[in-house]
């Protein structure tokens, strides 16, 4: 079994004809019922549907949180605020997101495009998480300064003319940046 699988879930008397086969919604109606009747079954449903979903480990990482629950109606009216607030008040919408995630998240947008209007502990903070994920020397799944770097010295093996120096360039700039 499937949970991603299934068909989309709609009304009854919302579905296409198509949807229900060759039924007639009375008869739809009868079977539902008789599985609604039949508990042991629909306990083996859920034991079926438990044993085979997917559980995700906790992640340290707002990106890797997606699978932490959707953002409540109050935070997706305050997600919409925030994208039409001007950069120099957008700060102060992060502290009303009732989600952890969406805070984290709009600091990191707000440091992207406009940093100077981040409050300066906050900038700070953002500043050093962005640092440590940047210099992060353990195996991870984004890019580091280190992979840059190994990556740089790899083409450079090869390179030639503006290649090599477009990738010159790159690698003071990194080294220069993140030193």
């Amino acid at each position: 079994m499937k949970s991603n699988a299934a068909p989309t879930l709609r009304a009854l008397d919302e579905a296409p004809a198509w949807c229900l086969g060759q039924l007639s919604e009375s008869e739809v109606v009868s079977r539902v019922q008789d599985v609604l009747s039949d508990s042991a079954f629909v306990d083996r449903l859920l034991a079926a549907y438990e044993q085979t979903k997917t559980e995700y480990e906790d992640s340290e990482h707002v990106e890797q949180q997606i699978y932490n629950g959707f953002p409540t109606p109050p935070d997706e009216v305050l997600m919409e605020r925030f994208h039409v607030t001007p950069w120099q008040d957008r700060h102060l919408l992060i502290p009303q997101f009732a989600d952890q995630r969406l805070s984290f998240l709009a600091a990191r947008v707000i440091y992207a495009e406009h940093p100077n209007h981040l409050p300066d502990e906050l900038r700070h903070s953002v500043q050093t998480h962005i640092r440590s994920r940047v210099h992060f020397e353990d195996e991870c799944k984004w890019g580091t300064v280190s992979k840059a770097l190994a990556e740089c010295d790899d083409k450079l093996s090869s390179a030639t003319g503006e290649q090599a120096r477009l990738l010159e360039r790159y690698k003071a700039h990194l080294l220069a940046t993140y030193s």
